[in-house]
């Protein structure tokens, strides 16, 4: 088992208005992003490949102890400052 550093996390609603944590986290072990040739795409175009680990549905309490989930979410640390830098862009 790993122990993924933590980054961000995501909030929203699952089924019937419960909490939904997605906490996206970063560690080494999980395979870095690369660009891959696809077949479905023409000739002159790349794909993406962005390697991840998510973990199972979680049962918990949030800050104020109501009923939530989560989920974990685990990128390349590579992957994970991207993703913060492109977060940070949009606002």
């Amino acid at each position: 088992m790993i122990e993924p550093t933590p980054q961000f996390v995501f909030k929203t609603y699952y089924n019937n208005n419960e909490k939904l944590f997605i906490n996206i986290c970063e560690h080494y072990i999980v395979d870095e992003p690369e660009e891959k040739e696809l077949v479905d795409l023409a000739a002159d175009e790349t794909g993406f490949r962005i390697p991840m680990s998510v973990g199972n549905l979680k049962e918990d309490h949030d800050k104020c102890n109501f009923y939530c989930y989560y989920y974990n979410h685990i990128y390349h640390n590579y992957h994970c400052i991207s993703i913060i830098i492109n977060i940070f862009s949009l606002l």
